[in-house]
């Protein structure tokens, strides 16, 4: 008999979350000990790359309940909504007879109410920053983290610093365990290793380019990624800065005229959001992204798959994926200066560059595989199927 798991996916898009939980559900369902089912707000991308997979997918909208921004009267105004999304999930899960339910991140929680409701074993995927971000969460960062430990019968969270975040907010430290995001590898798009098997990340035959793959948002840095490339240009003026991702007009225009405002406008490319991010990194030579809330950073290990050196801060899990001095730099967030010389070491050296993206690649292919990930989730759930039967066993004793 195989171990209902149902995921719970605030979005039908492929994002960053996103691609994490298909690789978890496509390949747990490859297993053959898990059934593995999926819940979508709407048809979309994931939802046809998980059929794809044989992974069976429901509709079921879900909304930022519990984790959102606080204002009175729009939660008054889309409290039915949720109320009713709650029952939904309740529904479901009582007609599917569901063993393990697995909300792919703490923005929707309706699912995790559901499963409290009927004593169903609850894992949520924890995979942002609260402390530093700008919303104005539910009460508080520290409530907010706190609700979802409430719900959670186990916390993955997706890096060390993560975790810490949540025990300072008060949570529980034998819920929340540490389990990084995998990488799988693309041949098709990898960048080929060239003579003695380093990858050639600065050809000095062409422009070079420092790209970020990233939504072009405040907590992500782009304006201090901007400023830093106007300071590398005064010394490399070939230089050219692609940045692939997608974001609130209006925070996209305010990038835009800043570095129109610095005179370097005409040296960016704006690729805008694009569905699969991987062509483009093979036409980088450096990759940078100073967030200033990076809970894991999924590009920075997308970077050295694709052997390149990357470049992110000490605000958040990047420190975990990058080591800085050998597979690229680590600089304090915020800080344009800093991370413009962080470039300009590794763009001014070849061979540099060519080491430290050699040495991100097989970081990545050691460190973040998808056998580590996949055995550490089930041993997740070995664990709380193993309690939910000792509870049971207990009750029918009394």
């Amino acid at each position: 008999m195989k171990i209902r798991v149902l995921i719970i996916s605030h979005s039908s898009g492929i994002y960053g979350s996103e691609r994490a939980l298909l690789i978890l559900a496509k390949n747990l369902q490859k297993s053959g000990i898990y059934d593995v089912n999926v819940t979508c707000p709407e048809m979309g991308p994931l939802v046809r790359e998980l059929v794809h997979h044989d992974v069976r997918t429901i509709r079921l909208p879900t909304h930022s309940c519990l984790v959102t921004r606080f204002r009175t009267a729009r939660t008054l105004v889309t409290l039915p909504l949720y109320l009713r999304n709650i029952y939904r999930a309740y529904d479901l899960f009582r007609s599917g007879d569901y063993d393990i339910v697995h909300c792919n991140t703490n923005v929707s929680l309706e699912a995790a109410v559901a499963a409290r409701m009927l004593n169903l074993p609850v894992v949520i995927h924890a995979r942002e920053l609260l402390k530093d971000n700008p919303t104005n969460f539910f009460s508080g960062w520290q409530k907010s983290y706190r609700m979802v430990d409430y719900l959670a019968t186990k916390v993955i969270c997706v890096s060390n610093y993560l975790r810490e975040e949540m025990l300072e907010a008060g949570c529980s430290s034998e819920k929340a365990t540490v389990i990084y995001n995998c990488f799988e590898k693309n041949t098709s798009t990898l960048r080929q290793e060239q003579g003695n098997g380093a990858s050639d990340n600065v050809n000095v035959d062409r422009t070079p380019v420092i790209g970020c793959v990233s939504s072009i948002r405040p907590r992500k840095g782009i304006t201090t990624l901007v400023r830093s490339f106007a300071i590398v240009r005064r010394q490399m003026p070939d230089v050219k800065l692609r940045i692939v991702g997608g974001g609130p007009r209006s925070y996209l225009r305010h990038v835009k005229r800043l570095a129109k405002k610095l005179h370097v406008h005409e040296h960016i490319d704006f690729s805008g959001q694009v569905t699969d991010a991987s062509p483009y990194y093979k036409n980088f030579s450096v990759f940078a992204l100073p967030s200033y809330a990076e809970a894991f950073g999924r590009v920075y290990g997308e970077a050295g798959l694709h052997g390149l050196p990357a470049i992110g801060t000490s605000a958040g899990g990047a420190a975990e994926i990058i080591e800085d001095g050998v597979t690229g730099r680590i600089v304090p967030p915020k800080d344009s200066e800093a991370l413009a010389q962080a470039i300009l070491e590794i763009l001014s050296d070849s061979e540099l560059a060519s080491q430290m993206g050699r040495r991100a690649r097989e970081r990545v292919e050691n460190y973040f595989t998808v056998r580590h990930q996949i055995n550490r989730v089930m041993r997740v759930y070995d664990e709380l199927l193993f309690q939910r039967r000792k509870k049971m066993q207990t009750a029918a004793l009394q």
